[in-house]
């Protein structure tokens, strides 16, 4: 993976406030994504655009997993074995 934590996470974050139709400033990094109002579609459709951005496969059970942005970042960096 070419991408560092903190591109990944300004990346997450983007994706994430334009799912909810809110500004990035918004979003924060340390709450549950569903608990911000992401739908389990869009928490799907959110592990699909993270295997196309990062060139990886990712389990959609994985926003559940791992339920904070900060979470998923530190995950997806772990390794092709956790992601």
């Amino acid at each position: 993976m070419d991408k560092d934590q903190q591109e990944i996470r300004q990346w997450l974050v983007g994706q994430i406030a334009d799912s909810l139709h809110v500004s990035r400033d918004v979003v924060p990094t340390d709450a549950p994504v569903v608990d911000l109002g992401l739908s389990s579609v869009e928490a799907v459709s959110l592990t699909a655009n993270i295997e196309e951005f990062l060139g990886i496969e990712t389990d959609p059970a994985m926003v559940w997993e791992h339920p904070t942005i900060d979470q998923m970042v530190e995950h997806l960096c772990a390794g092709p074995s956790t992601a």
